[in-house]
């Protein structure tokens, strides 16, 4: 997750005739810009953040922060939609990184943490528990080849009793340390 800090260069109070609210653009040294409310100096309510290295967040501002639902899109690609809290990710979201994963569930300060589901463009996908960004308690495994492992999981590894199917029938049932069957 990336990190902004801005410094205020002006700001310009745009008013149309039809407009009940103040809408203001703000300019930064750095040459990003801000289009949005604006509330005793700071960004507040909707609005739209553009910076100069070309990363776009457009959504709910609280206090100069990115908080409430929103969408950011940076220039590697990397795009994200749902809440934020505080300028992080967190709450309900769906990140799609430009090397075609797509991670669907619930952040808490820009980590997976609760429940979502995990694909990758392999064609593996994680459905299950996540904890600080990694695959940690109930979960199932789908590799791409039609392996399945349903249990749980510790550190972004079966750890503890689960159920290995691989696609040729065969079937590991018992507990897991570390991927390794041991009974």
């Amino acid at each position: 997750m990336k990190y902004f800090s801005i410094t205020f260069i002006f700001c310009i109070a745009v008013f149309t005739s039809n407009a009940q609210q103040l809408k203001d653009t703000l300019f930064y040294e750095d040459g990003s810009k801000y289009i949005g409310g604006y509330v005793n100096g700071q960004a507040s309510g909707y609005g739209v953040m553009i910076w100069a290295e070309g990363t776009i967040y457009e959504g709910q501002w609280v206090e100069n922060k990115m908080s409430g639902q929103g969408k950011i899109k940076w220039p590697s690609g990397d795009q994200y939609t749902g809440g934020w809290l505080d300028s992080k990710l967190s709450g309900e979201g769906i990140y799609i990184w430009s090397d075609g994963q797509i991670f669907k569930g619930t952040y808490k300060e820009d980590l997976k943490c609760g429940k979502g589901i995990m694909k990758w463009p392999i064609g593996d996908v994680y459905e299950g528990e996540w904890k600080n960004d990694l695959m940690h308690g109930q979960g199932t495994y789908t590799w791409h080849t039609g392996d399945v492992y349903t249990g749980q999981w510790a550190n972004n590894m079966q750890n503890g009793k689960g159920t290995l199917t691989y696609a040729d029938g065969s079937v590991y049932t018992g507990k897991w340390k570390d991927n390794v069957f041991i009974k």
